[in-house]
């Protein structure tokens, strides 16, 4: 599981080339980096979640060191695993990763596939793409702030990057001019490096960037500009219930009373009267739409139809993911 392929064209012309050069030649020497370890990349990627990298690095080099694989992880204490996770605070982070290794040391095997990783406990799409790409070298671009501001300046991209058509294009050109698609892994923490490094939110080093000669805000003067976040607007919340259930066809299917959010895409079916009653309940989560922020309560039928809709080669909605997600924690516990 090594982070790039051996014999890369000398692209040079590239973005996602000369991006990737100018990491291997400035990457920074972190502890998780350059090892062929899925379980390093994954404890190294939760701590990473709203942390500095210099807070963590100490923390993650005592933390492997006294928990060095799933299976130690798995076996330990929750107080034992908080007290290893000491100064990088939310705890949640740490709870998440303690039941991440106890359910892969329950599965036949780690997973690979970014919706795979995705569906354990704490792992959004960001986590999931990161680790799916630097340990299974699967081709999935990352999409965060770093990645997001990156993009917005290189090729100039206006308009709020929350909204769903703007964020659509900014993946859409990192995928096509920015990702290394023959080094997934290494093409990503380049990517994460020069926004972390370089392209800086404030006060920019543009003059140490690799792709300023290609850079529309450089070359126009516009990096101040970009990202161009607009101020939030409060959303309406809602309290909506999940159902997940087979279908007379015996298919999975997704629904919910509510039909306020009209997408046959995300709820095929509407689930109403008292059939209600025989679903388990999983627990909740929060999810965001353009127009509500909804705190999602998750029923379901019976680990079949969770099975089912694991077995699907389709894509799946974000929402369809997060009540996966909480049923499959659900049913391990």
């Amino acid at each position: 599981m090594k982070n790039t392929k051996a014999g890369l064209k000398p692209e040079t012309e590239s973005k996602s080339r000369l991006l990737l050069n100018w990491y291997q030649n400035n990457k920074r020497p972190l502890p998780w980096r350059d090892q062929d370890n899925v379980y390093w990349t994954l404890v190294s990627e939760i701590m990473l979640q709203q942390t500095r990298v210099e807070a963590v690095k100490p923390i993650f080099l005592r933390f492997i060191k006294r928990f060095t694989d799933f299976e130690s992880l798995a076996m330990a204490e929750e107080s034992e695993v908080f007290f290893y996770w000491q100064g990088l605070g939310y705890y949640r982070r740490a709870k998440n990763l303690h039941q991440c290794a106890r359910q892969i040391v329950k599965m036949a095997g780690v997973p690979k596939t970014k919706d795979q990783w995705i569906l354990l406990p704490g792992i959004g799409d960001y986590t999931a793409s990161a680790i799916a790409s630097i340990a299974f070298l699967e081709s999935v671009p990352v999409l965060d702030g770093n990645v997001i501001r990156i993009a917005t300046r290189i090729f100039g991209i206006f308009g709020d990057p929350t909204l769903t058509g703007i964020r659509k294009e900014i993946k859409k050109r990192v995928f096509e001019d920015l990702f290394y698609k023959d080094s997934p892994g290494d093409s990503n923490q380049s990517m994460m490096e020069l926004g972390a490094t370089v392209c800086l939110p404030k006060n920019p080093l543009c003059d140490q960037c690799p792709l300023n000669s290609l850079c529309f805000a450089y070359q126009n003067q516009k990096v101040s500009d970009l990202p161009e976040l607009k101020t939030r607007v409060k959303k309406d919340l809602i309290s909506l219930s999940l159902y997940l259930f087979r279908d007379k066809d015996n298919k999975p299917v997704l629904g919910t009373p509510w039909r306020g959010y009209q997408s046959d895409y995300i709820f095929p079916v509407w689930v109403e009267g008292e059939a209600v009653k025989k679903y388990r309940y999983a627990g909740y989560f929060r999810h965001n739409i353009t127009n509500y922020n909804i705190m999602a309560h998750v029923y379901f039928e019976d680990l079949e139809v969770i099975e089912q809709y694991q077995a699907l080669a389709e894509p799946k909605s974000t929402l369809l993911l997060k009540a996966l997600h909480k049923a499959v924690i659900y049913s391990a516990a």
